[in-house]
């Protein structure tokens, strides 16, 4: 579990994971070079809860990816669950678990997982939005479930990952990548597996706060789409026919949609510029991602959305069809509006047929 200057909201984390340690659990607490007091926090916590067979790894200010590699470092048990110190995981986890690899010892074990407000709100039901899956899979099928039908989601709190899976494959999280470093983690994991489970059950709880990365307006936002570019290049790097299937899916649904995603809902921020100046400032951190991405439009037989072929010609004239696509969506019923997350979903539905 990495840490920086989480004093003020990871107790609900830590708490949730108590009743899970011992003998067959540990945690790895990583201060990631906290300026307040989180150390002393997690300590007064490890008292007071308690935290049985819980340690605390501290190090100089390195970024989420390189906490988390740390933790692996130090790891001893057979499985790795990563937690972020906004996240809670359900008391039921560990015995689901323990009985799901003792039947199908999978490479990696997936379960589902609700996304809640700040306040506590829910804002969406796993399975409101996800079917139900096999509880075993092959790792080709999951992956196909993951990129292509996209029956499958996995986010950080929601997998285990089998400890000689993570060391045979090299698995580690990208230095210096902020955003969108655990997707790239989780793609290659289900890349590499043999065998992976799925427990029908909600498992872990993702909360929203307002100050957190992927909240805020920033550039390094982008880094996500740098993270899909990796992955892309693995799945294009695999010979095995199925996973050439799921690499043609992958760069139209989900590089294209992330980055159209992440451009827009930076620009919709009243402290953005200019769709000029915003790219500008763009290529000087993430020099020839916008050109690379307008190539990949101009060169798609497929079919792509317009609007994004409109991109490749026009960005301001995108950016001013998009301004009016937002004002027209205000007057209509969820369903039937054409942008949010909802809108990208059914793109990606789209194009994945």
């Amino acid at each position: 579990m990495p840490a920086h200057n989480s004093s003020g909201h990871m107790a609900p984390t830590l708490k949730s994971v108590a009743s899970l340690l011992g003998e067959d659990a540990e945690l790895i607490f990583v201060d990631d070079g906290s300026s307040d007091n989180t150390a002393d926090q997690f300590f007064t916590l490890q008292r007071s809860i308690p935290l049985a067979n819980s340690k605390i790894v501290r190090q100089s200010h390195q970024g989420v990816s390189a906490a988390r590699n740390r933790g692996i470092e130090h790891a001893r048990g057979d499985y790795l669950l990563f937690l972020d110190s906004d996240d809670c995981v359900s008391h039921e986890l560990l015995a689901l678990l323990r009985a799901s690899v003792s039947d199908y010892a999978a490479d990696v074990v997936c379960w589902g997982w609700d996304t809640e407000s700040a306040d506590g709100s829910v804002l969406r039901r796993y399975f409101d939005v996800h079917p139900q899956l096999p509880l075993n899979m092959t790792g080709e099928e999951a992956l196909y479930r993951r990129v292509v039908d996209r029956s499958l989601r996995v986010w950080t709190a929601s997998a285990a990952y089998k400890r000689t899976h993570v060391a045979e494959h090299a698995l580690a999280y990208t230095r210096n990548c902020s955003v969108g470093e655990d997707l790239e983690f989780s793609y290659l994991a289900l890349l590499y597996a043999k065998k992976v489970s799925f427990l029908p059950r909600v498992l872990a709880t993702y909360r929203k706060r307002s100050g957190s990365v992927t909240s805020k307006p920033r550039l390094s936002r982008f880094d996500s789409i740098l993270a899909l570019k990796r992955v892309q290049a693995a799945l294009d790097a695999d010979g095995r026919p199925s996973v050439r299937a799921v690499a043609s899916h992958f760069r139209r649904t989900k590089i294209l949609v992330n980055y159209f995603y992440t451009l827009e809902s930076y620009l919709m921020n009243p402290t953005a510029g200019s769709i000029s100046e915003t790219l500008a400032a763009l290529n000087e951190v993430f020099p020839e991602l916008t050109s690379e991405i307008q190539e990949t439009i101009s060169g798609d037989r497929l079919g792509l959305p317009k609007e994004w072929r409109l991109f490749a010609v026009s960005p301001m004239a995108w950016w001013a069809w998009v301004r009016v696509r937002r004002r027209t969506d205000r007057y209509l019923p969820t369903r039937f509006r054409s942008s949010g997350p909802l809108a990208q979903m059914r793109r990606a539905e789209l194009l994945a047929r």
